[in-house]
């Protein structure tokens, strides 16, 4: 419905970069004029149910979009058109609300990793595992929902993970997955399993994983000796991270939902030359707020902010910025976080400027005029002949 977003033209080039196949999802559908929708139905057999007008406007609107992913260096076609998925990106209409167009999607994917993918999705006993969130669930405590990708984990088994703080480790008490057809987020009844095989998602319970980052790797270490080894194994990704914060103390404080979103989040600011001074992941609690208003204290009011990507904001850190004065900027967008803080930095240099001009001194000669002193003492009111500058209320 608005073409190509800025955040779409980045993903397009970090594709390209990485030379990685991968299809387009043209959504919202049921945003056309006066669409008949068919829930789940395939794209081709609802398209065929709409009134003319409306298929024109499909045409239009795909049109635009055509134009503008050739602006971007694509050539793509409809996924029922390209006959050659090496030459021409396939574009797939969708609609995530009504599901009509899914099917067709999966579809895609499916027959595109399979043409072009196939080594990368064979199954090997090594063990890869990324942690996918952290969550806190009633009866077991602080668990962890991961992607199990390849390998095996066990019930009873020492893994290592990545923590704000530095490594965790710790020994995997239950293996949960949901009931069949049930979403692994939505709170059920879990199914419990002694051993778990690769490819799937799985929750797993164990002590100690209340500051386990999301987005970093986990790993089975059953032999002493090995804990060490992956113990810093599993640091290098913050590591990284932490290239990117500046060393002079002064910036912005980040916080993200993922360590991949904040490591994005942190290129992008360093690119556009905004320091950052601390980083967090997770949901903006009153101990972060008090961080970012160090900046005042350090007479550095216009990085007294706090930039949440894609997090949750505890009413007890609202009440907190709002006492300390500090500015939460949430949004989900990282483009849409740059434009509102550079608007705050804006607003925050013309107040500077108001401030300044009732200390600026406009110089100025002036003659008093015989015959008009007024008053000699406090206050002296008299006439005066501006010989040369400017006389402005508050002038010494």
């Amino acid at each position: 419905m608005h073409g190509l977003e800025q955040q779409t033209k980045e993903s397009i080039q970090i594709l390209k970069q990485r030379n990685c196949p991968f299809v387009i999802a043209l959504n919202k559908i049921d945003r056309l004029y006066m669409w008949n929708k068919n829930d789940w139905s395939a794209f081709n057999y609802t398209f065929k149910k709409q009134k003319e007008n409306t298929k024109n406007e499909f045409q239009d609107r795909l049109e635009k979009i055509l134009t503008e992913l050739s602006e971007e260096g694509l050539n793509c076609q409809l996924y029922w058109e390209n006959k050659n998925p090496r030459k021409y990106v396939s574009m797939v209409p969708t609609s995530a609300i009504t599901g009509e167009g899914i099917a067709d999607l999966i579809m895609v994917i499916v027959k595109l990793t399979q043409k072009f993918m196939l080594k990368t999705i064979e199954y090997h006993d090594k063990l890869e595992c990324t942690v996918l969130e952290v969550k806190n669930i009633e009866g077991l405590g602080t668990t962890i929902d991961v992607i199990l990708t390849n390998g095996i984990l066990r019930e009873s088994d020492t893994i290592v993970l990545c923590g704000m703080n530095g490594p965790i480790v710790t020994v995997i008490r239950a293996l949960l997955t949901p009931q069949p057809l049930k979403e692994l987020r939505i709170k059920n009844e879990y199914i419990h399993h002694k051993s778990i095989k690769a490819c799937i998602g799985v929750k797993i319970s164990a002590n100690g994983l209340e500051e386990v980052l999301c987005g970093t790797s986990l790993f089975v270490a059953n032999n002493k000796e090995d804990i060490d080894d992956y113990k810093n194994k599993v640091m290098t990704d913050v590591s990284d991270v932490f290239n990117h914060v500046d060393k002079s103390g002064v910036g912005l404080y980040v916080m993200a939902s993922t360590l991949g979103s904040l490591e994005a989040l942190l290129i992008f600011l360093n690119d556009s030359k905004i320091p950052v001074f601390a980083v967090n992941i997770g949901t903006v609690q009153k101990k972060d707020v008090k961080k970012a208003s160090i900046m005042r204290e350090k007479g550095r009011p216009e990085y007294s902010v706090i930039l949440a990507f894609d997090v949750k904001i505890d009413p007890e850190a609202e009440k907190e910025a709002q006492t300390l004065g500090v500015e939460i900027m949430q949004k989900d967008i990282i483009y849409h976080l740059f434009d509102a803080f550079t608007a705050y930095s804006q607003k925050i240099e013309m107040e500077k400027k108001k401030n300044k001009l009732t200390d600026a001194i406009f110089p100025c000669e002036l003659a008093i005029i015989n015959d008009c002193v007024f008053n000699k003492k406090d206050p002296i009111i008299m006439g005066v002949k501006i010989v040369s500058g400017i006389l402005k209320i508050g002038t010494p």
